[in-house]
């Protein structure tokens, strides 16, 4: 009763503080009786995004077909491993957007095959991962009404191993950061601290992940709007050795714009993680505040920071509540030319198909830019961190994961309908205790990959 009198004066406090500021700046921003903010709200599912969208974002329909050859230095993610394997990919893709007055839609598919050519396919091995088909599916609908909007979206992927860092759709990749065009999408982009956690490398083990959302706007006056956001993510893996992982998110928040491109919010979440079989759970309960500005239309700055408490239900020392920070950041740079991502966040997740909930600290940097009428490239950077939430006893920790990894693309047009690309990828994971991805067990993993293909892709067919 106390912990929830305590949440009411904090809202009650923060709506006062945020009506006298609109009140000292009505004079000079007033705007017509139930306008729409200019900027989206900080609560939620949606990553606060610059304003900018491009010269053609409109509706549009988008092919494109790509075959890529790799090499790669540790298909397995075995500990010493360097012998170098050739493997292939066959992507295809489609990406729709459709804009009208009150409905926006966006869905966007990427699928295909990728083989191992040797010495994988060589010495005999067939089992899971020397071939098989990886897809990528997302479905964005966007409606809007007075007062009212509505959120709805599934986000699927079914890979042969750990998607972040994933290198299968890097000519799609290439090709969507630029393609000569200036040309880019207007669908919302999704929070990645809420989709199910895939940052540990786990070597060749198919899975599916999938993430459900829905969200409810409601716009109180012209600049304060209240979000009601809920999704399940689930992580399936079809492999053996892995733990399945189910988490569903259900946050209130409040927004207020204090001008036209700056936003304050606060946001109560709460989050359950259920873990396949496993007699397990954890539920994690948090307030956040969040604060976001847009400059000059093509930056956007948005910081979130709130304390929480994680209750597990089942450990090896019986039920555990903890108190814990949680931490978002998130830097984005939008222009004709020109991509820039950099995000910071220190979350709850599932583990990863590893552990039974973790603690993750993750780091990511984002370029893209194109260098010429012909060429563009991308560089990018991750770091993220994993531990478990308890140990098994003082004198046995339980494993810790850190996980580096960079990269970069060029992409040149060789033509109207043709682009060649190359990329490279750099990946190393640590660990604090031997770990078994294969037959081989070790503390340190290190591959890289580098690729070249070819892309067939058409201009962006214009919808009416």
């Amino acid at each position: 009763m106390a912990r929830g009198a305590s949440l009411m004066t904090t809202v009650g406090l923060l709506m006062v503080c945020a009506n006298v500021s609109w009140a000292q700046q009505a004079d000079s921003q007033a705007g017509a009786t139930g306008a729409e903010p200019v900027i989206g709200p900080l609560t939620g599912a949606e990553l606060f995004t610059p304003g900018f969208e491009g010269p053609q974002a409109g509706s549009y329909l988008l092919p494109s077909l790509e075959w890529t050859m790799y090499g790669n230095t540790n298909p397995n993610v075995s500990a010493g491993q360097s012998t170098i394997v050739a493997m292939g990919t066959s992507i295809g893709s489609l990406s729709l957007q459709r804009v009208g007055k009150h409905t926006q839609l966006n869905l966007d598919y990427a699928g295909g095959a990728f083989f191992y050519v040797s010495p994988l396919a060589a010495s005999g091995k067939t089992g899971p991962g020397t071939s098989g088909t990886l897809q990528e599916l997302s479905f964005l609908p966007r409606f809007s009404w007075r007062r009212w909007k509505l959120l709805l979206g599934d986000q699927s992927t079914y890979l042969p191993e750990t998607a972040n860092g994933y290198y299968g759709f890097g000519g799609l990749t290439s090709f969507d950061s630029g393609q000569g065009s200036g040309f880019y999408s207007s669908a919302f982009a999704v929070n990645p601290t809420l989709a199910p956690s895939q940052t540990i490398l786990t070597g060749l083990s198919r899975r599916l992940s999938n993430m459900a959302l829905a969200e409810i706007e409601y716009s109180v006056g012209e600049r304060s709007v209240i979000t009601a956001t809920g999704t399940y993510g689930t992580l399936h893996f079809l492999d053996p050795g892995y733990i399945d992982n189910g988490i569903w998110s259900f946050l209130i928040g409040y927004n207020h714009m204090m001008s036209r491109r700056t936003e304050i919010g606060i946001t109560c979440d709460q989050t359950s993680f259920r873990f396949g079989s496993l007699n397990q759970q954890q539920l994690y309960r948090s307030l956040m505040l969040d604060y976001g500005i847009q400059l000059a239309g093509k930056l956007s700055l948005q910081l979130s920071g709130g304390l929480g408490a994680n209750q597990v239900t089942a450990s090896p020392v019986g039920p555990v509540t903890k108190a814990f920070w949680s931490t978002f950041v998130s830097l984005l740079y939008r222009s004709e030319k020109v991509n820039a991502q950099i995000i910071y966040s220190h979350y709850l997740s599932g583990g990863s198909g590893v552990l039974i909930g973790a603690e993750t600290n993750g780091a990511q940097l984002m370029l893209s830019r194109q260098l010429s009428r012909k060429f563009n490239g991308s560089l990018d950077f991750g770091y993220q961190h994993n531990q478990p939430l308890s140990q098994v006893t003082i004198l046995q920790p339980q494993t810790r994961y850190a996980y580096w990894q960079g990269g970069g693309s060029l992409n040149y047009e060789m033509g109207r309908y043709t682009s060649f690309y190359i990329n490279y990828s750099l990946q190393r994971e640590v660990t604090n205790a031997p770990v078994c991805f294969t037959s081989n067990c070790g503390t340190v993993f290190l591959r890289q990959i580098a690729g070249m293909g070819l892309n067939l892709h058409a201009r962006p067919i214009k919808i009416r």
